[in-house]
Formats: C-alpha cells, structure tokens, sequence
C-alpha cells in the first residue's frame, strides 16, 4: 500500500494528556499528599465523578457513601488510581469511531476484560505492584483504533475480511497495509513515552517468545486476552479464540487449573468495573 507506519499513527503518537502527565508525577513525588492528588482530580469533574462511582461500587463493598475525592482516594488506592485515569484517559482518545466500523463498548470491555485479567496473573506471579500489568492489558489492541482513526476504510476492509475468511487480526493487516496493529500500538505508546515495560508488552503480547527484555508481561498479557476471548468478555474483531503460546504459562509459573480459577473473578470484576465505565 505505500504507506508508512509513521504517516498511520501520525497525531495520535502525541503525548498522552496532561492530567495523566500531573498524576504521574505526583506518584513519583516521594513528599506527595493525598491533597495533590485531589486537587488535580477535582479540576477533572469527568474523571472526579468515575472516581467516586467506583469508590461506591459493589467492587469495594463499603457500607458507608463516599462524598470526597480524598476519601475515594484512600479508599480506591493510588495504583488503581493510575489504572482508572489511564483508562478514562486512553477511553476519551479514542470516541467517534463509527458503530458500523467498530463496536467501540464491546472493544473496551474485552480490552478491560484483559486487563483485569493481566492484574490477577500478576497477583500471582509478582505479589507486589500490578500497575503495568493491568495498563498492558488495557493498551494491548489499541493499535486497532488508531488504524481505524487514522484509515477507516482499510481499517473496514481488515474487519469485512477477518470476518469472511477467519484469519487472525494481524495476519490480515499485515496483509492488507504491510503491518499489524501490534506495531502501530508500539509506535503510539513510544510516542507517549510510556515504559518499555509497557511498550515490549503490547507490542508482543501475541507472540510472546519474541520479548527480550520483558517476557513475563508479555506472557501474561497473552495469556490475559485469551481468558478474555474464552469467556466472550466484549469484541476486539478476533474471529475467534487466539491459540495459547503454552511457554508462557512455563514463564508465569502458572498452569491451566490456575486459568481456571480466575475466571470468575475476571468476570465478576469486568461486569462491574465496566458498568461504572459506561454508566
């Protein structure tokens, strides 16, 4: 097709926007009070509003209402925090995508189906900060909006064809423009300077092997977005259920019965994050 990957991505390599930049910088402010945070979500009424819906959801099981940013704060947690602005942030990039194209609810719930996932693995296999983990997941087919952003008509020809013939997603971009929403995501997410942590994790997350840096969080991303396919948690144009790389479980240290034994909680916890995402 001609077409370079950089001309594709183009505006949406900018940097992400300014309140995450600030949350970011807050977190790593060793001297940095729950105020901080507060006075930078409270200027957001978008953001201070999901923040107390999510602090008063049936996710945390309180018995009595939260009112205040601060007290939401305290209650949610500063990584969830991350996790939650990121979302909305990432969510907000990408409106306006025709229906016909894309079934933008269904994308976002299998992307935070796979996010949910990727934390649960992580609870698993790290025991400390599941932060990335959870932002990979959420970030792992993003490459897919920016093509449909960037190209809507080749991005509809990608989707009619995986439709008609079963190919996987990125057997049918490679084909169609000459590379896969993986590598559009990497260029994005370099673009917003975001860690290569996260970069190496979405970009490989379906052919984990070829992570050098970061196999774990490759792995568990793959992993994460099969759980997500099996328990038809939301859409992301896949026809089908990728196959499993089984060396990513050898690298997780997990096996299939503790596949198994998450699967509940993904769904549980997709169900209701979800509903506050999209209430």
């Amino acid at each position: 097709m001609g077409i370079s990957i950089y001309d594709m991505v183009g505006n949406w390599a900018c940097s992400p926007p300014v309140i995450y930049q600030e949350i970011q910088r807050i977190m790593e402010d060793p001297d940095a009070s729950f105020d901080d945070f507060s006075r930078v979500i409270n200027a957001d009424p978008n953001l201070s509003s999901q923040l107390l819906k999510l602090a008063n959801s049936a996710y945390y099981g309180l018995r009595s209402k939260v009112d205040t940013i601060t007290h939401a704060l305290r209650v949610v947690g500063l990584d969830q925090l991350c996790d939650l602005v990121f979302s909305i942030v990432v969510i907000n990039q990408f409106q306006g995508i025709p229906r016909k194209l894309l079934d933008i609810e269904n994308f976002w719930k299998h992307s935070l189906a796979t996010a949910i996932a990727a934390r649960n693995i992580a609870q698993q296999v790290e025991k400390i900060s599941t932060e990335r983990y959870y932002l990979a997941g959420m970030l792992h087919d993003i490459g897919t909006l920016v093509l449909c952003k960037a190209e809507p008509e080749l991005a509809a020809k990608v989707l009619e064809n995986v439709l008609d013939n079963g190919r996987p997603l990125c057997e049918e971009e490679a084909e169609v423009i000459g590379f896969d929403h993986t590598a559009m995501a990497s260029v994005m997410l370099k673009g917003w300077k975001l860690p290569e942590t996260l970069v190496e994790a979405v970009a490989y997350h379906h052919q984990p092997s070829l992570a050098q840096e970061y196999p774990k969080i490759a792995s568990a991303v793959h992993v994460a977005d099969i759980i997500a396919h099996e328990l038809e948690l939301g859409n992301n144009g896949e026809p089908g259920v990728p196959p499993l790389y089984e060396p990513a479980l050898e690298i997780l240290l997990i096996d299939r019965d503790f596949i198994e034994s998450i699967k509940p909680v993904v769904v549980e916890q997709t169900e209701e994050l979800f509903e506050i995402f999209h209430r």
